[in-house]
């Protein structure tokens, strides 16, 4: 009698099993951290150029059915869905504005959630006078039709360029092409002396709390037509610093310079990538 009620319970347990399996939400079952994206092809990219002029900075749009590319590309624009593979496929596509070109991307992923898909952008930018436009083209394995879209860019600044102080230079022990990150009064003294220091404003009160200095010293020959400095993240403990020394043309006239570039003060656990150049340029 134990062993038919054994059975009997089995049995029950099995048909309860197979009833949820048929009335689970799919979209549930697929809860992952993230859905990686396919490379695109060349085609595939080019595809997509006409309509990245008409998007405004800040949008982003899931492509996942034929209306969804009929309402952004109207067919007078000549631009087919057939040639997009919408069956097994789903493109994101839109435009994210950076205030500078020296970022770096930190997540760049679509993560899978109950109901619905996150796409979510990261970066960590430098501080420049420039709107950059992201361009954001991605191809994953076909979404549900019914699952809710969103999406969210995040923008952070990281340390950035103040400002270049040319200097005399006479008093320095650096040697061409070289620099220095400085992070205290102390170390400034160790390249520069005091006398050439109290001949600059801008370094004889210098707030050391809140900035920091790279000193670099360099030459070169032609006519000097100034420098060109840029910070540019590589991660939040690490960062690229280039100097140019821009020159027109070939002469003999030789310009000896050294150069204070200020920046927001620089953590002890970040590292500063440091490089100088003699570099010449067109009219």
């Amino acid at each position: 009698m134990k062993k038919y009620r054994f059975f009997i319970w089995g049995m029950a347990l099995f048909l309860f099993a197979c009833g949820n399996e048929n009335t689970k939400n799919p979209i549930e079952e697929e809860i992952l951290p993230f859905r990686a994206a396919y490379e695109m092809s060349s085609r595939d990219s080019s595809f997509f150029l006409p309509v990245f002029q008409r998007l405004v900075g800040g949008e982003l749009i899931c492509i996942n059915e034929p209306d969804d590319w009929t309402d952004l590309c109207p067919p007078g624009m000549g631009v087919r869905v057939g040639e997009l593979d919408l069956e097994h496929f789903t493109y994101v596509i839109g435009i994210a504005e950076i205030p500078s070109a020296a970022y770096v991307v930190e997540v760049d992923t679509l993560i899978c959630k109950a109901g619905g898909y996150e796409y979510t952008l990261r970066c960590l930018y430098s501080g420049e006078d420039t709107l950059y436009r992201h361009v954001i083209c991605k191809k994953y394995d076909k979404m549900y039709s019914n699952s809710v879209f969103s999406y969210s860019v995040l923008l952070e600044e990281g340390l950035g360029l103040k400002e270049d102080i040319r200097m005399e230079g006479n008093s320095t022990v650096l040697g061409y092409g070289e620099c220095k990150l400085v992070r205290t009064r102390d170390e400034l003294l160790d390249y520069v002396d005091e006398i050439e220091i109290s001949k600059y404003p801008e370094l004889q009160d210098f707030d050391f709390s809140t900035q920091s200095i790279i000193l670099w010293h360099e030459y070169g020959s032609g006519e000097f037509c100034g420098v060109k400095t840029r910070l540019e993240p590589l991660s939040r403990t690490e960062y690229a610093y280039e100097a140019k020394m821009c020159f027109y043309g070939l002469t003999e006239e030789i310009t000896d310079v050294c150069y204070a570039s200020v920046l927001d003060k620089v953590p002890e656990n970040v590292r500063v990538g440091m490089e100088v150049e003699s570099v010449y340029e067109d009219y």
